[in-house]
């Protein structure tokens, strides 16, 4: 992702370059027109960048086309709740894909019988950080709900695994990406539950301890391709 506009920011240049190892076939900067555009299976993103950002001001959507439905207004929406003077790009871009995946409202108003309860939906979670340092997001990630069983590995960069029923998962998730990170990219995210040594969530020092608590040499692959550690 070059850059030839001497007018960049230095905050711009370091999230630009940040963006382009989280994304290097997805994102692209035109230094010129102050567009980022994101590109992946259909979906297609154009962010237009003020001069200010990301001192003062926040970027303006131009195109978000998930595969099912125009999202301009509902990403606007997002970014508007953003704050004005932080780095937030890769938040919306990771608002922008869950709007891609987020299923469609079902009609409820039938009166048909009720059908058995459905068995609960399990969920597993890898997620990527920039880095994990702080004490009190460390201790955030490990106070999961009741039945999320999961790791954590701070430093650099950080990682977090949880696993178990997907709301219970989801909103542990949603209640971390609430807090403020550089990076915050869920690179794994899969429908199942994966079997861990753990009951609940903890902590290890280091990537290899992450992957030794994965139980399943299947998911173990699946992480290690996941974080790109492969």
């Amino acid at each position: 992702m070059a850059l030839d506009d001497e007018t960049t920011s230095d905050r711009l240049v370091a999230e630009l370059a940040l963006l382009s190892t989280m994304y290097p076939d997805e994102v692209h900067y035109d230094s010129h027109s102050h567009e980022l555009s994101y590109a992946s299976s259909g979906a297609k993103l154009t962010l237009r960048l003020p001069a200010t950002y990301p001192d003062r001001a926040l970027p303006t959507v131009i195109t978000a086309q998930t595969a099912t439905q125009d999202a301009r207004d509902a990403l606007a929406g997002y970014i508007r709740t953003c704050p004005g003077d932080e780095e937030v790009l890769d938040a919306i871009i990771q608002h922008f894909i869950g709007l891609g995946t987020s299923s469609p409202a079902v009609d409820t108003s039938s009166t048909a019988p009720e059908d058995p309860a459905p068995p609960i939906q399990q969920r597993t979670v890898a997620i990527w950080l920039h880095h994990l340092l702080n004490t009190a997001k460390r201790k955030a990630a490990l106070h999961a709900p009741a039945g999320v069983a999961g790791v954590t590995r701070p430093g650099y960069p950080g990682i977090l695994v949880f696993s178990g029923p997907e709301a219970a998962v989801t909103e542990h998730v949603e209640e971390l990406r609430g807090l403020r990170w550089q990076a915050f990219q869920v690179r794994c995210d899969s429908q199942v539950a994966w079997r861990l040594v753990y009951e609940g969530v903890v902590e290890v020092e280091a990537v290899g301890q992450v992957v030794e608590a994965i139980v399943e040499m299947e998911r173990r692959e699946e992480f290690l391709e996941a974080m790109k550690i492969k």
